[in-house]
């Protein structure tokens, strides 16, 4: 993404999420959310908040600054102090993968 910033002109761009939002395209992303989100109630959807991560050349996860809201339309919550992957619908990001628990 930092190889992406560099290409934007600066006017207005002031985060990741800025860059994305000028692009009108579906993103999968992988994020980190500490607190969790909620789960789904009948039809409405769960919500929290996630940062956005990346893989670096070294194969580590790095945590962003980016944080974004998150829809989670499972049942169940997502768990606290987990990795997930997100998917960018237009300017909601909803959850599509979580990480299991340890056995």
């Amino acid at each position: 993404m930092d190889e992406l910033l560099k290409l934007v002109p600066r006017a207005g761009v002031r985060s990741e999420s800025d860059v994305l939002s000028l692009f009108d395209a579906t993103a999968v992303r992988l994020a980190y959310t500490a607190a969790g989100a909620t789960g789904r109630v009948g039809s409405t959807v769960g919500t929290g908040t996630a940062v956005l991560c990346y893989v670096d050349a070294a194969g580590s996860i790095v945590e962003t600054t980016t944080e974004i809201d998150i829809i989670n339309v499972a049942v169940d919550p997502v768990g606290a102090t987990k990795y997930i992957d997100v998917i960018r619908l237009g300017n909601r990001w909803k959850v599509i993968w979580e990480e299991c628990p340890s056995a």
